[in-house]
């Protein structure tokens, strides 16, 4: 017996609505596309559906539950609406065995994110509380890679090439998200009177043993930090800091925020080969 075939066919029968109810319709033309014995499309034409249905309703609720702590923030502001998005999602991208539903949940935050973005009727609160669950989601479920580089002269920051360090998220908010989060859970009555307020966060997880920290940082540093995003000479970016200026001072300001930020463990530094 195929087995492989047989049972992407079963698990597609427990979570796919629609392909259910065309099977329920025309089974040997749902099963098409798949590689079945006689005795395999048999075996799944004495499946009870109705079973099928109610066990791919409890699989439902068991991924919606894997959403309610990381967008409970965004529960809260979008009421209904969220349940409605969730069922979307749930509908377009399934559950896939092997991924777990902490990775599938990062997956439907990012869908969230887009979603809202795109909806010109959604808060720009909304969107703010939706990108800081995802962050905190996002490094939650992370894995933090060992860092594995060759060992560098702290003397010679000026030839080496410049990461943000793994487990580390910049983002920018109109509103303070950190500084009402836990107001809003209390009372979720205070959103209507919760004013814009720019501020931009460092989202930190230094290793798998620690939960993800948050900080304020300024401008100047999340800029800094994005501009390492996916590794830059340092001398390239003390260059995209100075610009044509002449004068040495400026120098001096982004080498001390670069070496303040190596000694935060927000940036990581190789030596350039050459």
């Amino acid at each position: 017996m195929s087995l492989a075939e047989l049972q992407a066919m079963f698990g597609r029968l427990c979570i796919d609505e629609a392909f259910r109810e065309w099977f329920a319709l025309a089974p040997d033309a749902a099963g098409a596309k798949y590689k079945l014995t006689r005795l395999e499309k048999s075996v799944l034409r004495e499946l009870d559906l109705d079973s099928l249905r109610s066990f791919s309703r409890s699989l439902l609720s068991k991924y919606e539950r894997s959403i309610e702590t990381p967008f409970e923030l965004s529960r809260i502001l979008l009421k209904d609406r969220l349940n409605f998005l969730y069922s979307r999602y749930y509908d377009l991208h399934p559950p896939q065995p092997g991924v777990s539903r902490e990775v599938w949940s990062v997956s439907f935050g990012n869908f969230l994110l887009q979603t809202l973005a795109a909806d010109g009727e959604a808060s720009t609160l909304a969107r703010d509380v939706c990108r800081y669950e995802c962050a905190v989601n996002e490094l939650r479920v992370l894995s933090v890679p060992q860092w594995d580089r060759p060992a560098r002269d702290d003397n010679s920051i000026g030839e080496a090439r410049v990461y943000l360090a793994p487990g580390t998220l910049v983002r920018r908010f109109d509103h303070d998200i950190p500084a009402i989060a836990i107001s809003l859970l209390r009372d979720p009555n205070i959103a209507s009177s919760i004013q814009p307020k720019v501020t931009t966060v460092v989202f930190r997880k230094p290793s798998n043993t620690i939960p993800p920290q948050m900080f304020y940082v300024s401008e100047g540093t999340a800029d800094l930090l994005e501009m390492c995003a996916d590794g830059i000479e340092f001398a390239d970016l003390r260059n995209a800091f100075i610009g044509d200026q002449l004068d040495p001072d400026p120098y001096t300001e982004i080498d001390h925020a670069v070496e303040n930020a190596l000694s935060a463990g927000l940036i990581v530094a190789t030596n350039i080969i050459r």
